[in-house]
């Protein structure tokens, strides 16, 4: 056998490598000696280059993962802002042709408490437990019995 091997077969030696952190496994796979192996892999510094490999890996996995919470979050929270506006009865919109802010009625619509719970819930496992943005939604709760109190008071007449 040669004392160099070419590129070729450094290569697979490093895949094998890869696979098997042992010399043992790496020197049955390629059909070399351990000892070529353990040389290969002293010159070479495989232990550093796979722990570069796999910290960048842990990296990108990480950064992929906050990527998606902070997106998962983002739809939370806008369905946050959709439950806060059936609970109001409309929606703020921002016109695209004056630039005003316009009120849309939301009809027949019905917020419930148990969705909100649900929402938040879920955002406080996402770990959305970030303090909110400033919502520009306020929320007015009428028992409906003092609701129409205030309309038949408004809808009489005064009597003479």
């Amino acid at each position: 056998m040669s004392k160099h091997l070419s590129q070729k077969q450094i290569d697979e030696m490093f895949l094998a490598y890869q696979e098997k952190q042992t010399v043992h496994y790496v020197s049955e796979k390629c059909h070399l000696s351990r000892q070529t192996v353990r040389r290969y892999r002293d010159e070479g510094k495989w232990d550093e280059r796979l722990a570069e490999i796999n910290e960048k890996a842990i990296i990108k996995v990480n950064a992929k993962m906050v990527t998606k919470r902070t997106s998962s979050i983002e739809i939370v929270n806008t369905a946050i802002d959709v439950w806060l506006a059936q609970a109001k009865g409309s929606l703020p919109v921002n016109c695209p042709y004056c630039g005003k802010q316009h009120e849309i009625t939301i009809p027949r619509m019905k917020a419930q408490f148990r969705d909100l719970a649900a929402y938040l819930l879920v955002k406080e496992q996402l770990g959305g437990n970030i303090p909110p943005e400033p919502r520009k939604h306020t929320v007015e709760l009428v028992r409906p019995s003092e609701e129409r109190k205030e309309n038949d008071k408004k809808s009489k007449k005064p009597q003479l």
